[in-house]
């Protein structure tokens, strides 16, 4: 249908953007493909909002997020939050670029365990 298909490109570009506000609320409202507890600790340089500690304990009926003083499984931002909370992202490149930092090297899998989900995450209006 093109008159020349060669000049036809495609390109890749953020359209959904997840900011957490209120991240026990936000996290105990989601659901996780596996069950697990894991202690965050989220940074908010911008609003302050999303800081804290968060103690997350999760399985496939439900999950609770309390503000704790326990040490951190994982330190992230809240914009590497929020591309978790999609379902879709690994730790693993926030991991590798200095952007999150874990306790062990098998925390990533246990978050990434935890955060996945098999509906990929897709937003069909850009707004």
């Amino acid at each position: 249908m093109l008159e020349d298909p060669r000049r036809l490109t495609r390109r890749y570009h953020d359209a959904l953007w997840i900011r957490v506000l209120n991240v026990p609320r936000a996290l105990s409202a989601r659901r996780y493909s596996a069950a697990d507890r894991l202690v965050f600790e989220v940074a908010d340089p911008f609003l302050g909002a999303a800081s804290g500690r968060f103690a997350l304990e999760a399985d496939k009926g439900g999950a609770l997020c309390v503000p704790t003083s326990e040490e951190p499984d994982v330190r992230l931002g809240v914009a590497e939050l929020g591309a978790l909370y999609m379902g879709s992202f690994s730790l693993q490149p926030f991991v590798a670029t200095g952007r999150a930092r874990v306790a062990t090297p098998e925390t990533v899998q246990r978050v990434d365990a935890m955060f996945r989900w098999p509906v990929a995450t897709w937003c069909p209006e850009v707004f």
